[in-house]
């Protein structure tokens, strides 16, 4: 709207604006588009039909825009026929959107209450539409691609390891965060970059986009949270006792005499309390933590082999791909529910792969399948098996697995130098970076639904 009223636009195209925006700084047209219909939606633009395209003009000029709403008489209110004062008349040249935004300004009830709400509706309901609306669909998205993946997949009943799986479930709640938080701080700035922050005033700061952006980060963080205290607690152990000590010199010794083992001095406790019998932990700071009646329970070779399990989880950073893909679930409800299935194949398949590298590198088959089914059978009072072994049929096939192992040793396979990890990084740079370059039609859809459904309810 400033360049529409600073270079007074009577009748203009999308390509008119564009042009003198792609002086400032590069901008897409569908960006243009989008905002020039918007404004023609909240009555400060009219339009027509010229061939294939629309012509703008503006409602009225910035000092209509800006003017106060004049004081209301009680014959202004007679003459409406009725209590309810009509709009000014300055407000029937500007528009729908600026009359009914300057009604309830000058409402002697709340005048100040009802900016307020009205300012917050977005910021406060939006992240929660996102959460409700965007991160559901993106969910069935991800689960129509993982499905046409199973039906592609070979028959042999092994659940292949698939490093698309894993980062479609994770990719089905960071990439519409991303993409939203980016598209929030894109209309946060300036009016070079947004045409209705002029519109919007407060100095060509987009407020309510800067409130969405820092409310849907908190909500991140919130469910977050939760999580990553739980990773951070579990390393914590209270004093070791005497057969917890004793265990853990065994274990350095074990570890100072297998040359395969030597990248776990240092990173393995043991505790009388742990939550498991084994299991890997921590997001940061990766140790591999035993329960000392576990330990005390395996012989040597059966010890060393679950020790070579768990280093094969830490070289692949299993804890931080565990810490991930539990926040990506966290903040999606209906992904939880829709992806569960194809999580735990996932899961499947990193414990055969460290099964099988663990074997490669050194680790007895028979003693490490010993271990495994020792790890399912904890105490009663704590039933929760470890190494992977959550389900009984996933217990049988990786027996089985390692007991062919014994029999036939399997080989290392070479390990080529992989662009995944540049791939993952460039297309997360892209979601970032693309709501400064195109359209952001998305997060005005949430910011439209969020003035209806308030409106609605008001309604009510």
């Amino acid at each position: 709207m400033d360049i529409v009223w600073s270079r007074k636009l009577r009748r203009f195209a999308v390509s008119d604006v564009l042009a003198v925006l792609e002086k400032r700084r590069e901008v897409a047209y569908t960006t243009v588009m989008t905002t020039v219909a918007r404004l023609h939606d909240k009555g400060l633009l009219t339009r027509e039909r010229d061939g294939k395209r629309y012509l703008y003009a503006p409602c009225g000029d910035r000092e209509e825009f800006l003017r106060p709403p004049p004081a209301r008489s009680s014959r202004a209110s007679a003459s409406t026929g009725g209590g309810v004062p009509g709009p000014p008349r300055g407000d029937r040249v500007v528009g729908r959107h600026l009359a009914a935004r300057r009604a309830r300004a000058a409402d002697p009830a709340a005048p100040q209450g009802t900016r307020l709400v009205n300012e917050a509706i977005f910021p406060l309901l939006g992240p929660l539409l996102v959460v409700a609306v965007a991160l559901p669909a993106s969910a069935l998205a991800a689960k129509a691609v993982l499905f046409a993946l199973s039906r592609l997949e070979p028959r042999t009943g092994l659940p292949q390891q698939s490093a698309l799986r894993y980062a479609l479930i994770v990719a089905s709640s960071a990439v519409p965060l991303a993409w939203f938080l980016s598209a929030g701080l894109h209309q946060a700035e300036s009016g070079e970059r947004l045409i209705i922050c002029a519109a919007r005033g407060a100095g060509g700061v987009n407020l309510e986009a800067i409130g969405f952006s820092m409310v849907l980060s908190a909500l991140i963080v919130g469910l977050a949270l939760p999580i990553l205290l739980r990773e951070r607690g579990r390393p914590r152990a209270a004093a070791p006792s005497a057969d917890s000590a004793l265990q853990l010199r065994r274990i350095d010794e074990l570890l100072a005499g297998r040359p395969a083992l030597h990248a776990l001095r240092g990173m393995v406790a043991v505790d009388d309390a742990c939550a498991t019998p084994i299991a890997t932990a921590g997001v940061v700071a990766p140790r591999v933590l035993l329960r000392t009646s576990f330990a005390r329970a395996l012989d040597d070779e059966a010890l060393c082999a679950a020790l070579h399990h768990e280093l094969e989880h830490l070289r692949g950073q299993d804890p931080l791909r565990y810490f991930l893909v539990r926040w990506a679930l966290a903040v999606n409800p209906l992904g939880r529910v829709l992806l569960r299935d194809e999580l735990a194949r996932w899961v499947l398949a990193r414990e055969l792969h460290c099964d099988r590298a663990a074997v490669v590198c050194g680790a007895s088959a028979p003693a490490l399948a010993q271990a495994l089914v020792s790890a399912a059978r904890p105490p009663p009072r704590e039933p929760q098996p470890a190494l992977g072994a959550a389900h009984a049929d996933a217990i049988r096939l990786r027996v089985g697995l390692l007991l062919a192992y014994a029999d036939r040793r399997p080989h290392a396979t070479a390990q080529p130098w992989s662009l995944r990890p540049a791939v993952a990084f460039l297309g997360f740079v892209l979601v970032l970076v693309l709501p400064h370059h195109a359209s952001t039609l998305p997060l005005d859809t949430i910011h439209r639904l969020s003035e209806r459904a308030v409106a609605r309810l008001a309604g009510h």
